[in-house]
């Protein structure tokens, strides 16, 4: 595990902000499973608006300690499955929550994210904390960031399924891939759905990955769908 993790920090944008490098669960190589999500979010402090604008141009030096930790992909998930309580990040417990509901992970494992990695698709902080829009206005830029570290993670932790817990970074995802470097990704199965803290998540759609005899499914009902299909304890 830390031959990932020291390979991981190589990659240019988690050698600039090392606390960002993805979660990798205890028994991710059973299943070899990726959680993508979106972005992070920064504490609402005087400099916070300033890095999120500029972010490529500073590094984690320049942050606060809560700056540090809100943006801390891995050890948020650790201290929460150590805590065994994800109320204080919703993304993480509204994942957790739907995949408990499906009784797969043994009860001494606690939750589904021992069995995954996670990582965010977008290398930059969307907002603060007290913004009212907490969507990321992401440009080209970001685009061009984010996807090439997701190729350079995926070719390091070689994942067999891939579920996108975000319509924006699935559509990016795809652009990339239909336009920047090119990479065979016919043998790892894709999924998407809804970001969590959208009402789509309780609200069915046609767009996401679900059964062939569903016409329309809920993103909470497709993210169980995709992972009660691919992961195996």
């Amino acid at each position: 595990m830390n031959d990932i993790y020291d390979e991981l920090k190589r990659i240019p944008i988690y050698f600039s902000y090392p606390q960002m490098i993805p979660f990798i669960g205890k028994y991710y190589s059973k299943n070899n499973f990726l959680l993508v999500g979106e972005s992070h979010y920064l504490p609402d402090e005087d400099n916070s608006r300033k890095y999120i604008k500029h972010w490529y141009d500073y590094n984690h030096g320049y942050l606060s300690d809560e700056q540090k930790l809100w943006t801390s992909t891995s050890e948020i998930i650790k201290r929460d499955i150590d805590n065994r309580d994800f109320s204080m990040h919703p993304t993480y417990r509204d994942i957790h929550d739907a995949i408990s509901e499906l009784n797969i992970v043994p009860e001494n494992d606690y939750t589904i994210f021992n069995y995954v990695a996670f990582m965010n698709y977008f290398q930059r902080p969307a907002a603060t904390e007290t913004d009212k829009d907490k969507h990321i206005k992401s440009t080209r830029n970001d685009h061009i960031i984010s996807y090439y570290t997701f190729t350079d993670v995926i070719k390091i932790i070689k994942p067999k399924s891939i579920l996108f817990v975000s319509s924006d970074a699935y559509e990016k995802f795809n652009y990339g891939k239909d336009n920047w470097l090119s990479m065979d990704y016919s043998k790892i199965n894709i999924g998407n759905t809804s970001h969590p803290a959208t009402p789509w998540w309780n609200k069915a759609a046609a767009t996401y990955t679900k059964p062939d005899n569903m016409s329309k499914i809920t993103g909470k009902e497709s993210c169980q769908y995709f992972i009660n299909k691919y992961i195996k304890n």
